[in-house]
This record gives structure tokens, C-alpha cells and sequence, in this order.
């Protein structure tokens, strides 16, 4: 977060939702987007990294979850203490929520085509992040159809995601997805 203020990891084409329900949102909409997020980090706490814990879910425009995921590795491979402390081993090895939250989708038999991906990411310290997907969950969330995607702030996003992330920024502005941060 060195030398970023908080607007300027905000996409321009972001809109923020406070608690006052700016851009129009009613009270009913902005609380539905709440514990739809709250869901994530609910869900986030099946991941076993012990440095982030994020969630994600995703559903239809109405309301109806399709599927969740969680940062985890894959069923059946063991999530031991060095591939968890091994940042390029955990890199290499563990799916991404958002990408586990499509997979859940597919494996359910749920079609993901213009459907809202909600996540929310609690670091080891408890601090609550969002923003943008990294750069390959953005490519994986656009080829699947997700038009829309509301997530918390990147205040406390670590800045090692932060080129990541604006690489998905793009990707995802080029592609027509929107993006909405809610604040918790």
C-alpha cells in the first residue's frame, strides 16, 4: 500500500457504495450485497493459507448462489506446512476462490453466463480486503460469463497483487464486466 491512496487502486469505471447508498442503491440492494460478501469471508475460512484467506461465491442477478469457492488446493492434494509456507510452491499448486467458486458452478451443473461474482479476502491480521480479481482470474471469470463482480475495498490488499490486479482491471474494462466495491 506504500505511495497508493486508496483512490487510486480504485478502477475508474468503479462504483463505491457507502453506507449511505450512493449511485442510487437501495437500502435493500446495498445489505444484500453486504451478506452476500460476509457469505465470502464466511466461505474463506475453509482455506488453509495461513497468510490470506479469501472467498468468493457466485450467483444469479436475483439472488440465488450457484456455487462458492475458496483459496485451497485441489481435493486430495495435501495442503502440508512447506507447500503452505512456500510462496512459489502455493502459487503453483493452489486454486484461486474465484476460480474454485466457477469449478463448483460446473461441477453443480450451473451455468455461469451473466451471472455476479461476489469475494472478499481477510488477511492474517483480520484486515478485510477486495478490489480487483488477479490478472488470471479476471481471463477465468470472462471466459465463464461473469458480467458483474462487487467486492470490498483494496485498502489492505498487499502490494504484490497490485500489478496483478490492474492487468485484471483492464482485462476486465476491455470485456464490458463491471465492478462495484461495497464497503463492509
Amino acid at each position: 500500500m506504500m505511495g497508493r491512496s486508496p483512490e487510486e487502486r480504485l478502477p475508474p469505471e468503479t462504483k463505491t457504495i457507502s453506507s449511505k447508498g450512493t449511485f442510487g442503491m437501495t437500502g435493500a440492494i446495498e445489505l444484500h450485497h453486504k451478506r452476500m460478501l460476509q457469505l465470502c469471508l464466511a466461505r474463506a475460512e475453509d482455506s488453509p493459507d495461513p497468510s490470506t484467506k479469501l472467498g468468493a461465491l457466485i450467483g444469479k442477478p436475483g439472488g440465488t448462489i450457484l456455487g462458492t469457492g475458496c483459496n485451497a488446493f485441489p481435493p486430495g492434494f495435501d495442503p502440508t506446512p512447506a507447500r503452505l509456507t512456500d510462496r512459489q510452491a502455493k502459487l503453483d499448486f493452489i486454486v484461486h476462490a474465484e476460480m474454485a467458486a466457477i469449478l463448483d458452478c460446473a461441477r453443480l451443473g450451473f451455468s455461469t453466463n451473466g451471472t455476479i461474482l461476489y469475494f472478499a479476502a481477510r488477511d492474517a491480521y483480520g484486515h478485510v480486503w477486495g478490489g480487483t480479481p488477479c490478472v488470471r482470474c479476471c481471463a477465468e471469470l470472462i471466459t465463464a460469463g461473469v458480467r458483474h463482480i462487487i467486492s470490498p475495498p483494496s485498502h489492505f490488499m498487499p502490494d504484490r497483487w497490485f500489478e496483478s490486479t490492474e492487468k485484471g482491471r483492464m482485462m476486465l474494462f476491455e470485456a464490458g464486466v463491471t465492478c462495484e466495491i461495497v464497503e463492509l
